[in-house]
């Protein structure tokens, strides 16, 4: 059973149902690599934190298999997913090489990988 918060209610999910997808952002991301990553951007903690769930959200969203490969994705599309929403001040280039630099983003021989990815989704399916 699911609970629908729009309905009030639990309610049986028909087969085929689409069902939301969602990210958990627990308190061990918050730590020496994230502060890597912000002094990279130049940007604070708390920005950095925002583009990094933007980015995995707009991964789990279809842009990511399940071990996090990045689909027919390079450093420019990164840099296009978060360019438009992240402050006028910061440089999107700086900012996906930064993603890159500090380990949220790996680059590998067959494209672009978001970091631990399969482990971080077996954990969310786990819950």
């Amino acid at each position: 059973m699911n609970y629908d918060i729009k309905k009030g209610r639990d309610e049986q999910m028909s087969p085929g149902m689409e069902v939301d997808k969602w990210i958990a952002v627990h308190e061990w991301v918050i730590g020496p690599k994230l502060r890597k990553f912000a002094k990279l951007a130049r940007c604070n903690e708390a920005e950095a934190l925002g583009i990094l769930s933007y980015l995995w959200l707009w991964g789990i969203g279809g842009n990511a298999d399940q071990d996090g490969l990045l689909l027919e994705a390079d450093l420019e599309d990164i840099k296009c997913t978060f360019k438009s929403t992240i402050s006028k001040c910061l440089d999107p280039q700086r900012v996906a090489e930064a993603l890159v630099e500090s380990g949220w983003v790996d680059k590998r021989s067959d494209g672009y990988y978001l970091s631990d990815w399969a482990e971080f989704q077996a954990f969310c399916e786990e819950r």
